[in-house]
């Protein structure tokens, strides 16, 4: 699952920020006398962090917002801000049931081949 570029930029923002909390914390900024500096340091430097490193992120967010606006004046339908499977969950998941009993079904026909063992005994060498 692809996230939207909006979350992906505020959930990095909040990592860079908390980030730099723990930077500060670590450095020495403590007592509760240093919780306003240790915040407000915290903020600044997660402001120029996430300027110069997260300049690529921002591009894609406003890119994304202009197209989704420009859609919503043109009367057309709005782009989806996820990349959906296009067959769903349910269609993956019926597959996966499908090859999982045709997997049980080879099973069964070579137990047969073995002396028709079932397969919810356990093998002799394990009793």
């Amino acid at each position: 699952m692809k996230l939207s570029p909006i979350v992906r930029y505020s959930l990095l923002r909040f990592l860079i920020f908390f980030g730099c909390v723990l930077a500060l914390w670590l450095v020495g900024l403590r007592s509760a006398a240093q919780l306003p500096w240790l915040v407000v340091g915290a903020a600044v430097l997660s402001i120029i962090i996430s300027t110069l490193v997260l300049a690529p992120l921002r591009r894609e967010y406003t890119q994304d917002l202009i197209a989704r606006r420009e859609a919503k004046a043109a009367g057309r339908p709005v782009p989806e801000r996820r990349v959906a499977d296009p067959e769903g969950d349910s269609a993956v998941e019926d597959r996966e049931a499908d090859a999982y009993e045709a997997d049980q079904g080879r099973a069964d026909q070579g137990g047969a081949d073995q002396g028709g063992a079932d397969q919810g005994e356990e093998p002799e060498e394990f009793r």
